[in-house]
């Protein structure tokens, strides 16, 4: 068997499981859509609001600083749920821990519908969705890049930014169906359907596996092998599931040498590059602008006055949003994370340049027209669906994938929890201050976005690795090489498959007296003075047991026997052409 048909065979029903897993993303999306109308919604305005018409004392909007943290405090939830997601993953699985959050975003849902006339009420309410909703989105997208083929990793975790999408899309279409109603039902039927998708995700994760990863981590070692079996759609004893199980065995072993992972290793040598990078590209996904449309879009089109709702306009990008990140999940397999992402971000640049010149320069004219420039109005609402079409098929998917593949096992969850709570942290300022910036500079605040877009394109460039294809332990060894980002496209670790897709080795057995050779040669990545640790010699005699390898003076005499020695290098690697 070769490479590449080591590496694409996979249980097509598992993988549309695994998808199945983003709708987490919808939950996400569903409440993003459903802001963005519910305030411009009158009863939600007469419910929440502190502006009134000075004639008849009727509430008739919102001041900036509450709409602002009306609409930005669920960021301030994401934000702390990310952080708290990791122990809960480490603990008990990300099965599990997926379950369990889907339960704190209900009662934050059902807290929201019971909402009366207490905005504090809704600010708190919306911290408690945000702390379901941001957890989410660090457990989901690592679960899948746990679980998922190498060969579809990243189309599957891609599909939680296109259940974004979709949710944001149906939020819209349920706000645009619900708010002419003249009662609560106006804002409480929305927001009350967004609590079907948190049932569907809670129920359906008790029939999907957990992380193979995970499971081996705990010692759940026929568990694992089973897990691998299904997402292979074949047997045990397998030697495509066989090879699997030996590399994450294999890094694993290393990974967890040097004890439990804490907080300040996130920042040690070996993982800090990773850390900031993902840190990076989170935060920039929020700085490229996008959630200025779809949570004040609703506003903005208002102003422009092209459509006869703002709503409608509202629709139009949602689909544009939905339709365009379908091109997302092919292109991140087609051309890797490098190339669209600086592409995506140039695109993004150029787009918001025109947008921005056209509303601030052409859309009223001059200091005395009053009624907006309909073709202006009309081209700025091309250039946003442009944008969006940039947006949806790179930065929106590839964050994602980027921050589910790029770390090591036993720093994933607090790497991807930190990265994640960036994009959250710049969500609520970007949420909370985007009504005062709009009103002190108008469109202009779009040359703001632009620069982020330019300066994420050379970020990505100078710092992200290509990591099209392969597997999650050698992403690890790409990172911890000398390869430069832009020479890192068509990267191989040193050792690959021959051409009976083993590791070089006829022989099972022999394949795993080289695994526990390998074992012996590492070195422990954490040394406290200048040695290896004696706790990381003690870790590795027992995961070699535990993981089923021969122990050391046996795969010593196995590899004596061959001509080789006790610290020869391992042939080949589980490797897929890239």
């Amino acid at each position: 068997m070769t490479a590449a048909d080591h590496g694409k065979q996979q249980n097509n029903s598992i993988v549309i499981f695994l998808i199945f897993a983003s709708m987490s993303g919808w939950m996400f999306g569903a409440d993003t859509g459903t802001i963005s109308g519910l305030i411009n919604m009158d009863n939600y305005l007469q419910h929440f609001g502190d502006i009134r018409d000075s004639a008849t004392g009727v509430v008739t909007g919102m001041s900036n600083v509450r709409q602002g943290l009306v609409v930005g405090m669920v960021n301030i939830g994401t934000l702390i749920g990310c952080l708290l997601s990791s122990p809960i993953a480490d603990g008990y699985g990300k099965r599990i821990s997926v379950m369990f959050w889907c339960a704190i975003y209900l009662v934050g849902i059902v807290l929201q519908i019971s909402a009366t006339n207490s905005w504090v009420h809704v600010m708190v309410a919306r911290i408690v969705t945000g702390l379901g909703i941001g957890a989410l989105s660090v457990v989901t997208p690592s679960y899948q890049s746990e679980t998922a083929p190498k060969s579809v990793r990243g189309t599957v975790v891609t599909t939680y930014q296109l259940f974004v999408t979709l949710g944001i899309f149906v939020g819209y279409c349920i706000n645009y169906g619900t708010e002419s109603r003249p009662d609560t039902g106006s804002w409480r039927i929305p927001i009350g359907i967004n609590f079907l998708w948190g049932i569907i995700l809670g129920v359906g994760m008790l029939f999907l596996p957990e992380s193979p990863r995970y499971l081996l981590k705990v010692g759940r070692e026929k568990d694992c092998r089973r897990v691998l079996a299904k997402m292979r759609g074949t047997n045990e004893d397998d030697e495509n599931v066989e090879a699997d199980y030996q590399e994450i065995a294999r890094n694993l072993e290393k990974e967890m040498a040097g004890g439990s992972a804490g907080w300040s290793e996130v920042f040690g040598k070996r993982v800090r590059y990773r850390t900031f990078l993902g840190m990076a590209v989170m935060s920039f996904q929020q700085l490229c602008g996008a959630n200025y449309f779809f949570y004040y879009g609703t506003s903005i089109f208002t102003g422009i006055q092209v459509v006869d709702s703002p709503f409608v306009a509202q629709i139009i990008l949602g689909v544009v949003n939905f339709v365009c990140t379908f091109g997302g999940l092919y292109v991140l397999e087609r051309f890797g994370r490098r190339t669209p992402l600086i592409i995506g971000a140039l695109w993004m640049f150029v787009c918001f340049l025109i947008f921005s010149s056209v509303g601030n320069y052409k859309l009223y004219g001059g200091p005395n027209q009053t009624d907006p420039n309909k073709s202006a109005g009309i081209a700025m609402i091309v250039f946003a669906c442009f944008y969006i079409l940039g947006f949806a098929t790179t930065w929106a998917p590839a964050a994602y994938v980027i921050v589910g593949e790029s770390y090591p096992l036993r720093v994933r969850s607090k790497c991807a929890g930190l990265a994640t709570a960036c994009n959250f942290g710049w969500n609520f300022l970007i949420s909370f201050f985007t009504p005062f910036i709009t009103g002190a500079i108008g469109f202009k605040y779009g040359y703001v976005f632009a620069a982020c877009c330019f300066a994420s394109a050379v970020i990505i460039f100078f710092f992200a690795k290509e990591t099209k294809g392969l597997s999650l332990e050698q992403i690890d060894v790409l990172y911890a090489s000398d390869i430069k980002p832009w020479q890192s496209v068509g990267f191989l670790p040193e050792h690959g498959f021959d051409t009976d897709g083993n590791d070089g080795n006829d022989d099972k057995a022999s394949d795993k007296d080289e695994t526990a050779a390998e074992m012996d040669t590492y070195q422990d990545p954490y040394p406290k003075h200048g040695h290896e640790d004696p706790k990381a010699q003690k870790a590795k005699k027992v995961n070699r047991a535990k993981y089923g390898l021969a122990p050391r003076s046996q795969h010593v005499e196995n590899r004596s026997g061959e001509g080789g020695s006790g610290s020869g290098s391992r042939p080949n690697a589980d490797v897929e052409s890239v």
